[in-house]
């Protein structure tokens, strides 16, 4: 998922554009999109993508039926449900929960068909922490082994076996200094400068074509590095 919003503080703000790009566990392929543009934005606001004022005027702004929508649209995905978007613990998922809340009541909350929380995951921290794997893809991606690359990752640092092997120390002054930024994330692993970034659906797509990449282990990171969307703290206080 990837919002797009009016250029203003958090506080402020509100989303001009929703983006959703619907993937399955089992084959990590793009099955179906959600989007939606949004109007009704203060007279001097604008963000990334280039919306403001001027060509959101004949857009409705985020009203119940927007909720509706939403709603509507998770309720038909078969669940559990893992929301992902980079950077999302601290822009997406609260400004989104701020808006919802703003429409609906503090006590409104999404849930699958099932009545089970929806599950959100920040795909900044997911690329740090798998980070050895990533930086691993830069050093096997011309590899010429026959290897599977992730097999090459294992057996690339020692000749014990896998069982017999000492845990390595992980440097993480090295993944401190790497920026998580997306665009920089995915030219360091395709070596190839994204298309459309910072563009909801270009940015929706990058997240996915790392996921992707990483296939189980990002799976596995995403089964047990989770937030209860309805957890996320909304950020104004008062609505009208």
């Amino acid at each position: 998922m990837q919002i797009r919003n009016s250029g203003q503080p958090l506080s402020q703000s509100s989303p001009k554009k929703v983006n959703y790009l619907l993937a399955e566990k089992e084959s990590l392929r793009l099955t179906d999109v959600y989007s939606r543009v949004f109007g009704a934005v203060q007279k001097h606001a604008h963000n990334a993508e280039g919306l403001d004022k001027n060509n959101l005027f004949h857009q409705k702004e985020f009203d119940s039926t927007a909720v509706e929508l939403i709603q509507a649209f998770i309720s038909r995905l078969d669940p559990p449900i893992c929301v992902v978007a980079h950077n999302g613990n601290r822009f997406d998922f609260p400004l989104l929960r701020t808006e919802l809340a703003s429409v609906r009541g503090c006590k409104f909350k999404l849930f699958d068909h099932t009545g089970s929380p929806i599950l959100c995951a920040d795909s900044v921290h997911l690329f740090r922490d798998l980070g050895d794997l990533l930086r691993c893809s830069q050093s096997t991606k011309n590899d010429d082994s026959g290897l599977d690359s992730s097999l090459a990752c294992s057996f690339s640092d020692s000749g014990q076996p896998l069982s017999q092997s000492s845990p390595k120390k992980v440097n993480y002054l090295l993944a401190e200094k790497e920026s998580l930024r997306l665009t920089d994330v995915y030219s360091r692993v395709f070596g190839a400068v994204q298309k459309h970034a910072h563009n909801a659906e270009g940015d929706c797509l990058a997240v996915m074509e790392l996921v992707q990449y990483l296939g189980l282990a990002a799976i596995d990171w995403l089964q047990v590095n989770y937030i209860d969307f309805n957890r996320f703290p909304i950020s104004r206080s008062t609505f009208t």
